[in-house]
């Protein structure tokens, strides 16, 4: 059987593929319900099934509400929700309510180490899906006064080196490198707040200040997701966009949140017209790929295939592929089965993302081809 010409078609319109991703927010909390202790009169704005549900999980009430608003007005599918830890500890069924969580801090407080564990367990259990971003790291062990954070110290994606930086600094763009968290990010600079971080072995850099201190990292290897970010992410709180901060500042934690949760930046989903094929038939097919974000997203597609009697080979090798801000195709295909294709089930998976490990999604259709 001519394997290539059956499954070429779906990189020739696609540039790769993917599936839709469902499931999100599957603890035990409702939804759209604000747990946040001492919450004031602060109420969220309840998540559609498209919006990525994230938990921003802080030590102040006001900084929490001020990023909450900011992000809502800033950042596009995603919904927001606040939990101030600062004397209680949030559960894992209380974080399990939601697709990620952001923890930051702004000054050291005694619960720390509660939280650290909670958010441990989270990751190393669970397959939590965490960002963390700055004063994290004024509360690590090594810090003078610290709580600590207890064993999440080992797992974050950046540790602490210096604590936080109180002078200007921007990104180096020759250290960025092409991920989904880096997505159309092509500059970030603040007047403070930043830096003071080293990386956490084993974990991988995406980008570093012009000092070369590490600005954000990740790490996939626990079975959950994580992200570093050595920046606050309360910003707008204290300072003013434009003038305190600037560049690619929403976008760098929109992607974050994003892909720590499990939302691919690209999404497609293929449609077979049918289960059941013959040799000398059509194979027919709707493509559906979409651009997730507001930006063009740059990453690689491939298409492996499970063929009866033979088993995976590699049908499209990997290569690049551009779609433009908010992109939307679909299509629908057809090709011509030959008649010496060999009866069986068949699976084509197609992969996207940016190699050599970093997979946005996938998707896989079956078919059975018979007399």
């Amino acid at each position: 059987m001519n394997r290539t010409v059956i499954f070429a078609m779906i990189l020739v319109v696609a540039g790769a593929s993917a599936v839709l991703v469902a499931g999100y927010g599957s603890g035990t909390v409702e939804r759209g319900k604000a747990i946040a202790e001492g919450s004031g009169n602060y109420v969220p704005e309840a998540p559609t099934d498209d919006d990525v549900y994230c938990l921003l999980l802080a030590n102040s009430y006001s900084d929490l509400t001020a990023t909450a608003q900011d992000f809502a007005d800033n950042m596009y599918g995603l919904a927001f929700d606040i939990f101030d830890c600062v004397t209680v500890t949030p559960t894992i069924d209380q974080l399990q309510a939601y697709d990620v969580v952001l923890l930051f801090e702004n000054g050291i407080f005694a619960n720390a180490p509660n939280v650290g564990a909670v958010i441990y367990d989270y990751v190393t259990n669970y397959d939590g899906r965490v960002v963390f971003a700055t004063f994290v790291w004024q509360d690590w062990s090594t810090w003078p006064a610290g709580y600590g954070w207890g064993l999440m110290e080992g797992i974050c994606p950046l540790i602490e080196a210096g604590g936080c930086e109180y002078n200007y600094d921007e990104l180096d763009p020759g250290s960025i490198v092409p991920h989904a968290v880096t997505a159309g990010v092509t500059s970030l600079w603040c007047t403070s707040f930043h830096g003071g971080t080293a990386m956490q072995p084993g974990a991988t850099g995406l980008a570093r200040w012009s000092d070369q201190t590490p600005a954000m990292a990740y790490d996939a290897t626990t079975g959950g997701r994580m992200v570093a970010i050595s920046i606050f992410p309360a910003y707008e709180n204290h300072g003013n966009y434009g003038i305190d901060f600037g560049g690619d500042f929403h976008r760098v934690f929109e992607n974050a949140l994003k892909w720590a949760a499990g939302m691919p930046s690209v999404t497609i989903n293929l449609v077979p017209d049918a289960v059941f094929y013959h040799p000398g038939g059509t194979l027919g097919y709707t493509a559906i790929l979409a651009n997730q974000t507001d930006v063009a997203q740059t990453f690689w597609g491939k298409v492996v295939a499970d063929v009866p009697g033979i088993g995976q080979v590699e049908v499209i090798s990997p290569r690049p592929v551009t779609l433009g801000p908010g992109a939307y195709i679909e299509k629908h295909m057809a090709h011509p089965i030959p008649m010496a294709a060999p009866l069986g089930t068949y699976a084509a998976t197609a992969m996207i993302g940016q190699p050599p490990d970093d997979l946005w999604d996938q998707d896989t259709f079956q078919f059975e081809m018979v007399p």
